[in-house]
């Protein structure tokens, strides 16, 4: 299935993250990529419209505030390669692998800016997870 090596991949990237810069970073390619996906699988005539719309902007939502915490790396970031999930169920995983992984990130946080950033991309995953959850 598209997308599922790629979220395979950020996610293992996410766990092997060796400093708080790394798990900012990758928590940025993990938003930029659900939200490009609920961007691209969001069809208005579907009933599943609304959830991919709302999934989408609290990823681009999570995506910034990892973006402007004090110790993301500076530079340009690249987008995430690969195609986009086929569905919400999967982004619907992916996004509640991620709560975990961002919490322990955050705990090892020196400064409370990047703690607060990491919390609240947690608490957004959690979000995107419910809003898909109950979607094909």
């Amino acid at each position: 299935m598209t997308g599922l090596r790629e979220t395979d991949d950020i996610g293992a990237r996410l766990d092997a993250a060796g400093s708080i810069a790394d798990a900012l970073a990758t928590a940025w390619d993990a938003f930029d990529f659900i939200h490009a996906a609920a961007s691209n699988c969001a069809d208005p005539g579907t009933g599943t419209y609304a959830a991919f719309m709302f999934a989408s902007a609290a990823a681009a939502e999570a995506r910034d505030t990892v973006g402007f915490a004090p110790s993301m790396p500076s530079g340009p970031r690249g987008p995430v390669p690969g195609g986009t999930p086929a569905t919400a169920g999967l982004l619907a995983e992916f996004a509640g692998t991620l709560p975990g992984r961002l919490s322990a990130a955050a705990g090892q946080a020196v400064l409370a800016s990047d703690r607060d950033a990491l919390a609240q991309a947690a608490s957004a995953a959690g979000q995107i997870r419910e809003l898909l959850a109950g979607n094909p």
